[in-house]
C-alpha cells in the first residue's frame, strides 16, 4: 500500500497502480471497442526537452486519439502535488 492507500491490482498478468486506474482502463477499452477513441495505449513514454536539452522522461497512464487529436491521460485518485505539476 502506498502513502495514498492505493493498492496495486494485477489482472491478466498486467499490474495497475490502483483499482481506480484499472477501472479507468476498462472504461477506455470499452470506448475503443465502440470506436469512440482509437489507438489506446498504456504507459506511453515521452522525453521532455527544454531549449533542446533532454530534461526527463514522462510516463503517462494512457494515451489515445479522440476526434482526431491525441489525448494523454494520467489517472489520480486524489489531487496531489504531483498531479498539479503534471497538469
Amino acid at each position: 500500500m502506498t502513502k495514498y492507500r492505493a493498492q496495486k491490482v494485477t489482472v491478466d498478468g498486467v499490474t495497475y497502480d490502483s483499482k481506480g486506474e484499472y477501472d479507468r482502463f476498462c472504461q477506455l477499452r470499452l470506448l475503443e471497442r465502440a470506436r469512440a477513441i482509437l489507438s489506446l495505449s498504456r504507459q506511453p513514454r515521452f522525453i521532455l526537452c527544454v531549449n533542446g536539452q533532454e530534461v526527463c522522461e514522462y510516463r503517462a497512464d494512457f494515451a489515445y486519439f479522440e476526434n482526431g487529436r491525441q489525448v494523454i491521460e494520467d489517472f489520480k485518485g486524489m489531487i496531489t502535488p504531483e498531479f498539479r505539476l503534471k497538469r
